[in-house]
């Protein structure tokens, strides 16, 4: 298993535009991504886990990735928070 902490830097926080290029992604990816704040855990590939985090600016993260391509796409799901997801 494969993690990284980021934090949201979107000013709205994780809301309805990032969570759904999440799920999108998700679909791309061979490995089980979740993301885990706040002693929650959300599956990237479900839109209402990931909407119930209620993720702010600034909050942490932890995203943990497992399967055979786990580093790789670990990578690019982080990628996604380091740039705002596009939005910034």
């Amino acid at each position: 298993m494969e993690m990284a902490d980021v934090s949201v830097k979107n000013k709205m926080g994780l809301h309805a535009r990032p969570i759904a290029k999440l799920v999108k992604t998700s679909a791309e990816l061979h490995s089980a991504i979740t993301l885990h704040s706040k002693g929650r855990t959300a599956k990237i590939s479900n839109i209402y886990e990931l909407m119930a985090l209620g993720l702010k600016c600034g909050d942490p993260v932890r995203i943990c990735a497992e399967g055979e391509n786990a580093a790789d796409e670990l990578a690019r799901i982080c990628a996604l928070f380091e740039t705002s997801f596009g939005e910034e």
